[in-house]
């Protein structure tokens, strides 16, 4: 069950910003006539979506639970709670935001094949924000919850990258 959960949060919030936002809302065309580009937007699309189901794994497996935004309780039964356990290994031993970070990758990629600049100005916007959740909510919301284990993993492991 908690791994329907985990499909339908990736439905619901990554795909919404990684591909249904820059390929519906925005409306670009792929244009093929640089195929440099497209080839880095694919790999940039391939490593994100590679993090990304990385992590939702750690999550369910490691964490139990899935990676639901700890203010998305009022939906818990569609997309889950988020983990009861920090999680800490996997991609998360190089960056404590591992699924953002797979995230923007995944929508740079999108501006990529699409040789759009402004999917990729939209990433940057998608990136402050991701930055300003999580250096405002998420980070104090951890604190709370796991005490100094969080802030010892904070001190050994940078924020992106």
């Amino acid at each position: 069950m908690t791994l329907l959960k985990t499909i339908m949060f990736t439905l619901i919030v990554p795909c919404s910003v990684a591909i249904f936002i820059p390929s519906f809302i925005l409306k670009p065309e792929i244009n093929f006539y640089f195929q440099g580009d497209i080839l880095i937007g694919w790999l940039l699309i391939v490593a994100g979506a590679a993090g990304y189901i990385s992590t939702a794994l750690s999550f369910l497996i490691r964490g139990k639970g899935t990676p639901a935004i700890w203010f998305s309780k009022s939906l818990k039964f569609l997309v889950g709670e988020e983990p009861s356990q920090a999680v800490i290994s996997g991609l998360y031993r190089f960056s404590r935001n591992p699924i953002y970070l797979s995230v923007f990758v995944f929508t740079v990629g999108m501006g990529f094949i699409h040789e759009d600049y402004f999917i990729l100005l939209y990433a940057a916007f998608v990136f402050l924000l991701f930055h300003l959740a999580v250096v405002l909510i998420e980070e104090p919301h951890l604190r709370e919850k796991f005490g100094d284990s969080y802030s010892e993993y904070v001190n050994k492991t940078r924020r992106w990258l």
